[in-house]
């Protein structure tokens, strides 16, 4: 039988970002994903080990997933990738919205109305 451990992990993770968020702490695509990489282990039970960054994507050449999660001992494989959408950095170009939590709501990490 398939057990599953995110859910604390993702707990944890969207505890945290919205501490980074809120205290307007400067944030980047890679420090979320590390952000994420840290509470698998604190929260999830992970290892290392458990876990590779920047896995080849399996039907894309040459392009790769942020971080998947190797299945092993019951546990079920996950597969996350981020895009961080931020204000544009010029004024000739249209600013993007921000939807920082978009992937937490749709991985039911938060609920829709976060």
């Amino acid at each position: 039988m398939l057990y599953n451990p995110y859910h604390a992990a993702f707990a944890a993770f969207a505890g945290l970002l919205g501490e980074c968020f809120a205290a307007e702490i400067h944030t980047t695509e890679d420090a979320i994903r590390y952000l994420l990489f840290s509470s698998l282990l604190t929260h999830g039970g992970l290892t290392p080990n458990d876990i590779t960054l920047e896995y080849p994507h399996p039907a894309f050449v040459g392009k790769a997933v942020d971080t998947y999660v190797l299945p092993a001992g019951g546990r079920e494989a996950m597969v996350t990738e981020f895009k961080y959408d931020r204000k544009a950095s010029n004024r000739r170009r249209k600013p993007r919205s921000r939807r920082q939590a978009r992937s937490l709501r749709i991985s039911g990490a938060l609920p829709a109305s976060a």
